[in-house]
C-alpha cells in the first residue's frame, strides 16, 4: 500500500480516493472533509509558536509528527487547535488532552466562530492524572487548571525557563 501522502496528493485525502471508487468504509469519515480548512491554519499556528519561542532565544527541535516540540532540550510543548462548536445559543471548545506524548504543556489556539481565524489561547499544563478532555464554553468561566492569552508572549517564559537549565 502507498503511504498516506500519495493519497492525499493524487485524490484530496483517503476519504475522497474511497469515494470515487464507491467504497462506503465502515467507519463515519465526514470530519475528515469538515476540518480539511483546519490543516493550513494548524500549519500555521505551528510555524508561528516556533518563530516566537526562537525570536525570544529558545532552541526549539520539532518532532516529526510537526505538533510536537522540544524547547531549550528540557520543556516538551504540544500544539494542538481547538475548533468553535456552536451549540444552540452557545459555542464550546473541546480541549483534546490525550496523546501518545507526555508533555510538559500543551498549548491551544481556540478558533473564533466559523473556524477560520484564532480567537486566543490556552495553556494547559501536563498532568499525571489523566484527563482526556477539557471543554470551555462560551458562558462558563476557564477552569483554574489552564491559563487564557490573548497573544503568544506568554512563551517568553518557557523559551527563558529551559534556557537557564542548560546554562550553568
Amino acid at each position: 500500500m502507498p503511504c498516506g501522502q500519495v493519497y492525499t496528493l493524487r485524490f484530496g485525502g483517503l476519504a475522497e480516493a474511497y469515494k470515487r471508487i464507491g467504497y462506503k468504509p465502515y467507519r463515519n469519515l465526514s470530519w475528515v472533509e469538515r476540518d480539511q480548512p483546519l490543516a493550513q491554519i494548524r500549519r500555521d499556528f505551528v510555524a508561528l509558536v516556533i518563530d516566537t519561542l526562537r525570536n525570544f532565544g529558545g532552541l526549539v527541535q520539532q518532532d516529526v509528527r510537526r505538533q510536537y516540540l522540544t524547547i531549550n532540550e528540557n520543556l516538551n510543548l504540544r500544539i494542538s487547535i481547538a475548533r468553535c462548536r456552536p451549540l444552540r445559543r452557545i459555542n464550546s471548545w473541546r480541549f483534546q488532552l490525550c496523546s501518545p506524548y507526555e508533555p510538559d504543556v500543551t498549548v491551544f489556539a481556540r478558533l473564533a466562530p466559523g473556524n477560520e481565524a484564532i480567537l486566543d489561547y490556552f495553556c494547559v499544563p501536563g498532568s499525571r492524572k489523566k484527563l482526556a478532555q477539557i471543554t470551555v464554553s462560551s458562558q462558563t468561566p476557564v477552569n483554574g487548571r489552564i491559563e487564557q492569552f490573548h497573544d503568544l508572549t506568554f512563551l517568553k517564559d518557557f523559551a527563558e525557563w529551559g534556557r537557564k537549565r542548560i546554562r550553568p
